[in-house]
């Protein structure tokens, strides 16, 4: 169930950036000839990064069934993601070690988990919903792998499986629920 939230912020996307992409309203979608689901598509694609963000956070958590206070922690750990009225965010970050992105995902990853050799830096980059997508579905492996998302998010952070800040940062949200 989607929460209210994330209903007015679509909302607000659906009033404010039909007119960036040339579509007056999604009752125009039938005229057309484009479905409500891509006009929504359409227009979390044209939001602020933030706001994308929100999105494919809770829908690709919700895929990977990886929990929400972990995939906001990971976000806010790796790129001080926040929320979606952070309107000053910026996806587009490159770590020290080389990860990409608002999930901060090394290239070798990212072709690893998709399967797909032909991955870009650039597409880590540019494309968040990729990123997310991406991010959710190794976590959920590691998960997998090791039964607990406190060492999953350990690894992820450094390749190994081990507690350090960064995954007790993890197991605090999930042992407090925020």
């Amino acid at each position: 169930m989607k929460s209210l939230l994330y209903i007015a912020l679509l909302t607000m996307v659906m009033i404010f950036v039909p007119s960036t992409i040339g579509v007056s309203s999604i009752a125009n979608s039938q005229t057309l000839g484009v479905s409500e689901e891509r006009m929504v598509e359409l227009y979390i694609k044209s939001s602020p990064s933030s706001f994308q963000m929100y999105h494919y956070i809770n829908k690709y958590a919700e895929v990977y069934k990886v929990p929400l206070p972990v995939a906001y922690k990971i976000a806010r750990l790796e790129t001080n993601y926040k929320n979606p009225l952070n309107f000053r965010y910026d996806h587009k970050q490159i770590s020290s070690m080389n990860a990409y992105g608002p999930m901060q995902i090394l290239l070798s990853t990212a072709r690893d988990v998709s399967g797909d050799d032909t991955l870009t830096k650039e597409s880590l980059l540019n494309d968040i919903e990729l990123n997310v997508m991406l991010s959710m579905k190794y976590m959920r492996q590691l998960y997998d792998a090791y039964h607990d998302w406190s060492l999953a998010a350990g690894y992820y952070n450094t390749g190994r499986p081990q507690l350090n800040d960064y995954a007790l940062a993890v197991r605090e949200v999930i042992n407090n629920g925020n």
